[in-house]
């Protein structure tokens, strides 16, 4: 039911064909769900949603409850815009250091390609790493890159 670019009514919905909560699979629930995109928005450098993602990460890779809510096990993809150092220790505080299946796509790799090409191959690899979960910290410095 993807839009084609061409035939305008695939791009629009009834009502009866929306997701419901009921039928919506949940990565981390009331958090995370399958196929949707979830913002994480608070205070720069002070709110600790890194912090929460990567806790909430830690918890699903394993499967594992998250502030006592069950999770799905899945692998995770995180795209980040901080440098090793400074990454590699938020990493060791939620215990992701030994984890391979959680692969990391740092901004300084991809920041010349620009978000189109970026996007192509996050799709491409994504699929073939069979990643559940994509984070994107932050948004903005990705999709407005050169």
């Amino acid at each position: 039911r993807r839009y084609n670019g061409q035939d305008p009514k695939r791009l629009w919905k009834r009502p009866h064909q929306l997701t419901t909560f009921s039928t919506q699979q949940w990565i981390a629930k009331p958090w995370v769900a399958k196929g949707v995109a979830t913002e994480i928005v608070g205070q720069a450098k002070a709110a600790g949603k890194s912090t929460f993602v990567l806790k909430l990460c830690a918890a699903v890779l394993k499967g594992a409850d998250f502030l006592n809510t069950p999770t799905s096990k899945t692998s995770i993809a995180y795209l980040t815009e901080e440098n090793d150092p400074t990454f590699s220790a938020a990493l060791g505080r939620a215990g992701l250091l030994n984890s391979p299946d959680f692969h990391i796509l740092q901004w300084a790799d991809v920041a010349a390609l620009g978000w189109i090409k970026t996007a192509s191959i996050l799709k491409k690899d994504l699929a073939a790493m069979n990643v559940g979960l994509l984070v994107i910290d932050t948004f903005p410095q990705f999709a407005f890159q050169g």
